[in-house]
């Protein structure tokens, strides 16, 4: 079948867009894929084939849209909650835009003020930590990225929910 065939049968131009299997179909196919297994399972990759693999990924650039689209699905999550529901509460000119609905160059910041060139950045300090990443570091190279293109950037994790407030009136 030729390359690109296949993006015809994507979203509503698909002809199952928008059915179900019954409860029988979805028995019925359950039954038929009894016992089989993927057929990768049990294999292993030479050491040759993962290292091209790995390769084909490296120094892999996204461009600006290709962000955007993969961001544009993103929902807050629930750290970001709390800082938009303490947003509304007290009114004040931010919105979230971790979406990729506005884009600093190729970063995308979780939330920007309405009028003014300012950038906040809400995170758990866990998930930071996870990859043994140096925050410290992480949020100088962000924030220089930032100042670079003429935007203030903010940080704020979980240890500042009570400085929020202040801070964000301040700025409005």
């Amino acid at each position: 079948m030729p390359k690109g065939v296949y993006k015809h049968y994507i979203g509503i131009k698909a002809p199952h867009y928008g059915k179900t299997h019954s409860d029988s179909v979805k028995h019925k196919i359950g039954l038929a894929n009894k016992g089989k297994l993927p057929w990768n399972t049990g294999k292993r990759w030479s050491e040759d084939v993962r290292k091209k693999m790995s390769l084909s990924h490296l120094g892999e650039v996204f461009t600006k849209d290709r962000i955007r689209k993969i961001l544009s699905r993103r929902t807050p999550n629930s750290f970001e909650d709390k800082f938009i529901s303490i947003i509304e509460r007290n009114s004040l000119p931010f919105r979230f835009v971790g979406d990729g609905s506005v884009m600093v160059g190729k970063k995308n910041p979780d939330f920007v003020h309405n009028t003014k060139r300012i950038a906040v950045d809400v995170y758990y300090t866990y998930f930071k930590m996870l990859d043994d990443r140096d925050i410290d570091a992480w949020k100088l190279k962000r924030e220089k990225y930032f100042i670079d293109r003429g935007w203030n950037l903010l940080f704020f994790d979980e240890s500042q929910i009570d400085n929020f407030l202040p801070v964000l009136k301040e700025l409005a």
